[in-house]
């Protein structure tokens, strides 16, 4: 892999853990009011329920709820969360579009060379297969910028009545923002797949 795959992976796969963070989070939420009513049975399902929801558009405001009893305190937490992310998404959005346009300019130059040379055509192949790679990797990633997406707009919803509508007005900001990053993100995805399916290997 080249540098910029490395780190693209490492920073993606740093990333995606958040959406198993929250599935655990929910799992221990749900299992925790079980124990506390001293349902056992019921926290056994609450875990397994949990799980199943932590990961869901909801959860993400719900757990703010519960860990901040004041407004204030929670439309800064998620406002830190926000920002927090779109400083991450920026820098591994930079890494995406460069081994976007990596790929894409081998895959081109290979498929032109390929049409001549039997060597050529068998490093175009090799090139192909690490493009999908890269892909499938990318598309992960987009697929948890998706469910942080969700959540992010479901705590807007939720903080619109808040009495401080500058802080409001700042989370919709920020939530703009991340969502003009997922479009990003599923532009390069496709302009990586475009290349792919230009490249006419199977």
């Amino acid at each position: 892999m080249t540098p910029e795959e490395t780190k693209l992976q490492q920073d993606s796969d740093e990333f995606n853990t958040t959406v198993t963070e929250g599935a655990v989070a929910g799992a221990l939420t749900g299992a925790l009011i079980g124990a506390l009513t001293g349902d056992w049975k019921g926290a056994v399902i609450g875990l397994a329920a949990g799980a199943a929801t932590g990961a869901l558009a909801g959860s993400y405001i719900a757990n703010k709820k519960q860990k901040y009893a004041s407004e204030e305190e929670r439309l800064d937490s998620m406002l830190v969360d926000v920002r927090t992310d779109n400083q991450k998404m920026a820098s591994i959005l930079t890494d995406l579009q460069a081994v976007v346009d990596q790929q894409t300019a081998k895959i081109a130059s290979l498929h032109q060379e390929a049409q001549t040379s039997t060597d050529r055509a068998s490093d175009l192949r090799a090139a192909v297969v690490m493009a999908r790679q890269d892909s499938q990797r990318s598309k992960k990633l987009v697929d948890t910028m998706h469910k942080k997406r969700d959540d992010y707009q479901v705590a807007l919803a939720d903080a619109k009545s808040a009495t401080n509508q500058d802080k409001v007005a700042q989370l919709q900001q920020q939530v703009d923002e991340w969502n003009g990053k997922v479009q990003q993100a599923e532009a390069q995805v496709k302009s990586l797949d475009d290349a792919i399916a230009l490249s006419g290997v199977g």
